[in-house]
């Protein structure tokens, strides 16, 4: 009863100072003519000012307020972002877990319970990482550009190849585990997305200009090739990882191979199809005279 009686009277002591307020800026706005500064209503002019001043006034704050705001957002990464950032950092050591993401917030000076950004946690921890992995091995191939232009089509995907598994090389002891992650049938997806974005930027990267059935042809060899090599990558124990880059070497030849066998059963095909059409107009002019 007491906690109740206590409870009203604070509830009646507010709604009274609330009241006492509103009579105040009733009062000012009426007698006074100046410019006043409210916290819930912007700055308007109590007096002489008409109702649309005082919106287009209000609307013109708010939308310099929102762009200023806007702009310091694009200029400072969200705390999503600083959090799987630092997660990185304990990745090596934490693997793709909870764990790393704890040990961020921690030295972002920041609760535990910052986790909960993250509805998918560790797969999202992940997926950040191929993403800054892709578009740095985007950069470094737009960077190399003019070196790039004088080298083999085999040596321009050996080269973006190498660079992006180097990526992957400080968390080589946890990564069987983000693979296992990825490969889950609600990641894999968001896994097979990634995969395409950065055979595809390899295949700019290395000149290609194709349009037909080769645009799909060529990104599923080298799909196929970058995936194997990683793979192999992970038992590997060779100084520098020599062994994964002579693999690397025979599954490129390979694709050379297999591209000139393509090319060449489109050419048997296409002639095929030129005698076969010419044996058809030979048939039907005969059959005319």
């Amino acid at each position: 009863a007491d906690v109740a009686m206590a409870t009203t009277l604070c509830a009646r002591r507010s709604a009274a100072a609330s009241l006492r307020a509103v009579r105040q800026y009733k009062w000012l706005e009426k007698n006074a003519g100046r410019t006043m500064e409210l916290p819930w209503a912007g700055q308007r002019r109590l007096a002489g000012d008409t109702g649309a001043e005082d919106t287009s006034r209000a609307k013109d704050g708010a939308s310099e307020g929102k762009k200023g705001k806007n702009e310091e957002e694009q200029k400072q990464p969200d705390e999503r972002e600083l959090l799987l950032e630092h997660a990185l950092k304990h990745a090596v050591e934490k693997g793709w877990s909870r764990d790393a993401l704890r040990a961020a917030a921690q030295d972002l000076g920041l609760s535990p319970a910052v986790g909960g950004l993250l509805d998918r946690g560790d797969v999202e921890l992940i997926e950040y990482f191929l993403d800054k992995c892709n578009r740095k091995l985007a950069e470094d191939l737009k960077s190399m550009e003019a070196q790039l232009k004088e080298m083999r089509i085999r040596d321009k995907i050996r080269t973006a190849v190498k660079i992006r598994l180097e990526m992957v090389q400080p968390y080589i002891n946890v990564w069987p585990q983000a693979l296992a992650v990825l490969a889950q049938p609600q990641n894999a997806p968001r896994a097979v997305s990634k995969l395409a974005k950065m055979v595809d930027d390899i295949w700019i990267a290395a000149g290609d200009t194709s349009e037909d059935y080769n645009w799909y042809t060529k990104r599923g060899l080298l799909a196929g090739l970058y995936s194997s090599t990683e793979l192999y990558m992970l038992t590997d124990t060779s100084p520098h990882y020599e062994d994964t880059l002579n693999f690397l070497d025979r599954r490129i030849e390979d694709i050379m191979v297999a591209g000139k066998a393509t090319a060449q059963l489109g050419g048997f095909a296409k002639s095929m199809a030129s005698d076969y059409d010419s044996m058809l107009q030979k048939i039907f002019t005969r059959k005319d005279s």
